[in-house]
């Protein structure tokens, strides 16, 4: 029974005395410092202080300094740490080359206490900025934005447009955006600007209408026309005010025996459809209307008899 008292006792002296030897004999703190460098230019340097400030008991002695990427530098103002005492520190960061938040991990070895912990947080911003980065168009077919590039010499120009608009940069810092094709609802696309130096910009575009242009009816139903006879019938367009026109219309229509002329009625374009049908079946045919940046389609349906037998 002694014997087995002997050897636990050693075990626990062991045990004390590796604990003792792996552990720093200072006191352990946790001293994280947080370093928000803020928003910067890429392919930027930019340096900014911090200070750690010892909340322990006994000195601290700096040992070495790792960062995890070798685009930051960290740099204390003195090895030693006083007890209660505060360093000051310089920190400095290369910004990457691709706008965005970016972060990096810095330690300070201590020989008589766990690392302190230096958290860098940066945000990367494109020196092309365009405000609003995002453009809503609502019953209209153009709106203005405006674009600023941090450096002069840099050239801006537009590289990417959606189909339905065009774009004008102009040299006072404002645009344009253009619709060519009023959409029937709603459309949606991205605006891209480059400077000569490669960065990118995008403006995002919205399009909504209510009623940029009204068109009935939708369909034209001619019902049952017998062959030699002439089917007629009317679309009526109505177009908001703030929605340019160039006065006639372009109306296509596939059918030889389709025709349609127009007028105008206090404002409102009357298409005058005439249907004059040589040959028995189905006629399924669009009216194709295009007039400045507003288009509509009018199906045109007819089941045309033949002559009936006497």
């Amino acid at each position: 029974m002694m014997g087995r008292l002997v050897i636990y006792s050693l075990i626990a002296i062991v045990s004390v005395v590796v604990i003792s030897w792996l552990r720093p004999s200072g006191d352990v703190v946790n001293n994280n410092v947080t370093v928000d460098i803020g928003s910067v230019m890429p392919n930027s340097t930019t340096t900014k202080p911090f200070s750690i400030k010892n909340k322990s008991t006994k000195a601290w002695h700096v040992k070495n300094i790792m960062t995890s990427c070798g685009c930051t530098d960290i740099s204390v103002a003195s090895q030693v740490i006083p007890p209660g005492s505060e360093v000051d520190g310089l920190l400095t960061v290369a910004a990457p080359s691709r706008p965005g938040r970016f972060g990096v991990m810095g330690k300070i070895f201590l020989a008589e206490s766990s690392p302190i912990d230096l958290i860098v947080r940066a945000n990367v911003v494109s020196p092309l900025q365009v405000l609003p980065s995002s453009l809503g168009i609502v019953d209209s077919l153009e709106a203005s934005f405006n674009w600023v590039c941090e450096d002069q010499n840099d050239d801006v120009s537009v590289v990417s447009t959606p189909t339905w608009c065009d774009v004008v940069l102009r040299s006072d810092g404002t645009g344009r955006v253009q619709v060519n094709v009023a959409p029937d609802t709603g459309v949606d696309g991205n605006v891209i600007l480059r400077t000569s130096s490669g960065f990118l910009c995008t403006l995002r575009v919205s399009v909504r209408r209510s009623a940029f242009l009204s068109v009935t009816p939708a369909i034209v139903h001619l019902g049952n026309v017998q062959i030699g006879t002439i089917c007629r019938s009317q679309v009526r367009i109505s177009v908001q005010d703030n929605c340019p026109t160039t006065g006639q219309w372009d109306v296509t229509s596939g059918h030889p025996q389709l025709t349609v002329s127009q007028r105008d009625e206090n404002g409102t374009t009357i298409l005058d459809v005439e249907f004059r049908p040589t040959s028995s079946g189905y006629i399924s045919e669009t009216l194709g209307l295009k007039n400045g940046p507003l288009t509509a389609k009018v199906p045109v349906l007819a089941r045309v008899l033949p002559v009936p037998e006497e």
